[in-house]
């Protein structure tokens, strides 16, 4: 995690609007408290005694600790930055709220480097496409935003297009460097878009994602030239995936998380680790236009060596109770649940548990380029669980499949397919690829909380060792817990250095001698630097 003192901006409060009163900041040596119309001797020293919202221009610099009090209506633009070890805190009070309907951002940090929209929906008497947190089209640098709930900012029903350009968080062309955390998102189209214009590392995590949110992260590279962005990530979430929005006609996908280095050809996103999240929903339904998947990694330069994503997914849990999902048909409508398009992507997949109890038209693993893509997938340790494809590649020979030690289990009517052929049978799959030698078609022997049943269970020390991937991350297991109130609980075991792995995010028991990952810091607060 980054240094908490080079964070611009940082949320602490409940958004919908009721916000806890903030633990107490070593740095800030000025407290301002403000509200919509000054109130009482209106000199700021207290609620009771707030300044108008009018005065907030002048209480934007280094050390100042601002509490927002009662009811806000207008936008509040940051205005100021902060230093190192005298940042400007930004605080809601208990009961404080920010009910605002703009289309830049109820709260904008623009060049500095909790929110709803009220009474806005499909039904309602507004149809605004509202943003929460905005640049207002300038982009930011170095932001935190951590703590509460943002959301709804548009409540959804029907099949119309209205407010599908409704975004909770929306840092744009320039959002570098950023990291967003420990909060509840709720009620937009897409819940994140992040369009780093410069080479950045962002993470997100520990967030808590409803039904009412379609995509929820839109990652992409700006529209500066040869950006690399460079060991971000995107764990422990708790994300609910079925969406209520319908994908307009002229919009490619729906995804939960969409990475797409866009650039001139020189682009990359290296090292992008998604980990211990749990998943869970069911697929969303055929109406949604062109392809769905739970994750994607795509190109907007096509077949290009020097545009590339590496992606590392590992212990996550992924639950899909639908009953059809989108499915597969030619020429488009592929769903999966890792999904690939386009070409030179690695995509490393190692112990994670896809579990698909009602057999869902999806696939496990997919890609949609017809063309030679010369992708790379690395596959070992992970639990398939009923969809009606393992494998679905449309692509050639080109399409690499490296893999191992998975097991592949009441697979649907479907199978694995590949460059146009069906293979209805593991063994066929293992003899046609020279691949998943060492896999199993064999019960998984799982919990109900996907945990290995014990020793005699198939997943038991079945797996590859992969301590020499060197992800740390991955030497220890899921979560107990995930969200923004995640915890380790009787979770995070240690995967041993030598020796045979389990399979699935949960070892069986604990195989070495690494510490659990502490749970998530609670009580913090907000800054901007």
């Amino acid at each position: 995690m980054r240094d908490l003192n080079k964070a611009l901006f940082a949320i602490f409060a409940v958004l919908i609007l009721n916000l806890f009163v903030a633990s107490s900041n070593s740095h800030a040596a000025t407290a301002v408290y403000v509200a919509q119309a000054a109130a009482g001797a209106g000199d700021g020293s207290s609620c009771a005694n707030a300044k108008g919202l009018s005065g907030l221009s002048s209480s934007w610099s280094a050390g100042t600790t601002i509490h927002l009090c009662g009811t806000i209506t207008s936008v509040i633009q940051v205005g100021g930055s902060g230093s190192s070890g005298n940042p400007i805190v930004l605080q809601w009070e208990q009961g404080a709220k920010l009910s605002v309907c703009s289309t830049t951002g109820a709260l904008q940090i623009v060049n500095n480097s909790y929110i709803t929209c009220p009474n806005n929906g499909a039904s309602l008497s507004s149809q605004v496409n509202a943003v929460g947190i905005g640049s207002n089209g300038n982009g930011w640098n170095e932001v935190e935003i951590r703590n509460g709930t943002v959301g709804p900012m548009f409540v959804y029903s029907g099949t119309s297009n209205v407010g599908f350009d409704s975004v909770c968080i929306n840092g744009g062309n320039g959002a570098n460097n950023t990291h967003i955390h420990n909060l509840s998102i709720t009620g937009c189209a897409e819940g994140m878009e992040i369009d780093p214009t410069a080479n950045s590392t962002d993470e997100f995590d520990h967030l808590t994602v409803d039904a009412s949110v379609g995509r929820l992260l839109n990652y992409a590279t700006g529209s500066s030239g040869s950006i690399n962005l460079s060991n971000s990530s995107f764990h422990d979430n708790d994300v609910n995936f079925t969406s209520v929005w319908v994908v307009p006609g002229d919009y490619q996908h729906y995804e939960m998380i969409h990475l797409y280095p866009t650039g001139t050809g020189n682009d990359k996103i290296s090292n992008f680790q998604i980990y211990n999240n749990y998943i869970h929903g069911s697929s969303p339904s055929s109406n949604n236009a062109g392809s769905t998947a739970l994750i994607f990694v795509g190109t907007g330069v096509g077949e290009n060596s020097t545009s590339t994503s590496e992606v590392k997914f590992f212990n996550n849990i992924i639950v899909d109770t639908g009953n059809s999902g989108t499915g597969f048909s030619s020429g488009g409508g592929l769903g999966a649940y890792f999904y690939d398009q386009d070409s030179y992507h690695t995509l490393s997949i190692y112990n994670n548990t896809v579990y698909v109890p009602n057999g869902a038209s999806n696939g496990c693993f997919s890609s949609a380029n017809t063309g030679n893509t010369h992708n790379t997938w690395n596959v070992y340790n992970n639990i398939c669980y009923g969809p009606q494809w393992a494998v679905y590649f449309q692509s050639s020979s080109s399409e690499t499949w490296v893999g191992s030690n998975n097991i592949f289990y009441n697979i649907g009517n479907g199978k694995w397919y590949r460059g146009g052929t069906t293979y209805s049978s593991l063994s066929a799959w293992q003899t046609a690829t020279g691949q998943d030698a060492n896999s199993s078609s064999s019960n998984p022997g799982l919990n109900s909380d996907y945990t290995i049943t014990g020793t005699s269970s198939a997943s038991y020390q079945k797996g590859a060792n992969l301590t020499s991937a060197g992800i740390s991350a991955l030497n220890l297991g899921a979560p107990q817990t995930f969200g923004q109130n995640g915890s380790c609980g009787t979770g995070c075991l240690a995967r041993p250095a030598s020796g045979a792995w389990d399979l699935g995010a949960y070892p069986f028991s604990s195989g070495g001698t690494s510490t659990q990952r502490p749970n998530p810091p609670s009580g913090l607060t907000a800054t901007v630097q």
